[in-house]
């Protein structure tokens, strides 16, 4: 119980219908607020013009079968996995797990959720990536192919490689490791107690030396006394689990 009023808000709390909302509505702000500007030319310029309210009216129509319309596609395909498997998102328990633990995968992309319980997919086929070239394409999109516990087979589209790997290894149960710090830092040549403490206490890697035939980039050309330096570095990978949860 204190683990649950330690941790903070995550979108894994919300309920189903609030995911939805959420996943549209920076699409509808952005059209809304293009709807505006439209409507304020139209009434500036073209007032008495039937076409102009015409105009309007079709704007605002369109406003939330545009932005909601990819996030009610997805509430549909979340409505039939519970009705599938029988295990409704509002009965989940596992808050205070891990992501990579939870029954539950979530995560807002493309415009609209991914929602997905372990128990309906059977396996993971494959994934491919692709270009898309329609207008609103945003470049790459990555395919993964899995069969649900009927044997059909069904394609998730994911917006960025990072979200594949999250993905599998959530299926897999293998904890997260999305998130990379690099740590650099130099020193002379001759300071052998701090390169015995960044190598041997730190577990830093020497990468580059600098010297006068391998100048550093960021020396100032008018600063004739060069020093020799070491250049360290350290790469640290972090479990990216959700914020607050300790």
């Amino acid at each position: 119980m204190g683990n649950n009023e330690k941790r903070g808000k995550t979108i894994y709390d919300k309920s189903l219908f609030k995911i939805f909302f959420w996943s549209g509505f920076p699409i509808f702000i952005i059209l809304l607020f293009a709807c505006v500007i439209i409507s304020g030319i139209v009434f500036i310029y073209r007032r008495s013009d039937p076409e102009g309210v015409k105009i309007i009216i079709f704007c605002f129509a369109v406003l939330i079968p545009f932005s909601y319309g990819i996030p009610f596609i997805s509430l549909l395909k979340a409505w039939k996995q519970q009705y599938k498997i029988g295990v409704y998102w509002k009965d989940r328990t596992d808050y205070h797990l891990p992501e990579w633990q939870r029954e539950w995968y979530l995560t807002y992309d493309r415009g609209g959720f991914i929602l997905c319980h372990r128990n309906y997919i059977k396996q993971i086929i494959g994934c491919r990536e692709e270009t898309e070239i329609a207008e609103h394409a945003r470049g790459k999109v990555y395919h993964v192919v899995f069969e649900d516990i009927d044997g059909k087979n069904h394609t998730l589209k994911f917006s960025y490689e990072l979200l594949v790997q999250e993905f599998q290894r959530w299926f897999e149960k293998h904890p997260y490791v999305t998130e990379v710090k690099i740590w650099e830092t130099v020193t002379p040549y001759f300071e052998k107690r701090n390169i015995h403490f960044y190598v041997n206490r730190c577990g830093f890697q020497i990468v580059e030396f600098f010297n006068s035939y391998h100048e550093d980039p960021s020396e100032l050309e008018c600063n004739e006394e060069k020093d020799e330096m070491f250049r360290f570095q350290k790469v640290m990978k972090t479990n990216r689990n959700d914020q607050g949860v300790k």
